[in-house]
């Protein structure tokens, strides 16, 4: 999309080297820093990650933009939530043990402002997000969702400025929150605050002690 393209330039700006993977129907290497890749076939991601170790060092930094667009249930999980598990396993088998951070970018998936049309699908990316950091400690995920700044608006700026500061500060691991949102032009982050609960008064408790329920 014109977005992730827009992304892509703003990391390269920054002086990163940046491998692009297109949806397509069928494996294609364009060239040395662009192919096309049918997400819907495993193979076609051992093959990315083939061709990026070929390329370059070890990746430091993978962003995951698949899921920005709507599609079907079953689409939306093998572009996503199962595309994730695989870059995971593949490396845990590649023995990748270098930081690395990967960013997964949706668009309605997070409810921030009462939005109503949102798509949960691309929510199940959550589960990888949190879980893979638990198995392999030198990787830091985080999940953002994002709203539709028009193109090369200071809104836009600010929000691909907002992700590379993200994903730089994943990569440092002095990122402090794992679920952001971005809503004109304003970053939101996911908070747990602890509820405080009423005394309850002596004897009216429907639990009791060495109770088996």
């Amino acid at each position: 999309s014109g977005f992730a393209d827009r992304l892509s330039q703003r990391l390269r700006d920054a002086g990163d080297e940046v491998i692009v993977a297109n949806i397509g129907k069928a494996w294609r290497e364009v060239d040395s820093r662009n192919v096309v890749v049918d997400a819907k076939n495993a193979n076609d991601i051992e093959r990315l990650f083939a061709h990026v170790l070929a390329v370059n060092p070890p990746p430091s930094r993978i962003v995951h933009l698949w899921n920005l667009e709507s599609a079907d249930v079953e689409t939306t999980l093998q572009r996503g939530f199962y595309r994730l598990l695989e870059v995971a396993q593949i490396i845990g088998r590649e023995d990748l043990s270098d930081p690395l951070a990967l960013m997964a970018i949706t668009r309605r998936a997070q409810r921030v402002a009462g939005e109503s049309d949102l798509d949960p699908a691309k929510a199940t990316l959550l589960g990888p997000c949190k879980v893979i950091p638990r198995e392999f400690p030198n990787m830091r995920c985080v999940l953002v969702d994002v709203d539709t700044p028009a193109a090369s608006s200071p809104l836009e700026r600010r929000l691909l400025d907002g992700l590379a500061a993200d994903l730089d500060a994943a990569l440092a691991a002095t990122l402090t929150h794992d679920v952001i949102a971005w809503r004109a032009g304003e970053r939101w982050v996911q908070e747990q605050a602890e509820l405080p609960l009423p005394a309850v008064a002596a004897g009216q408790s429907r639990f009791r002690a060495r109770g088996v329920y």
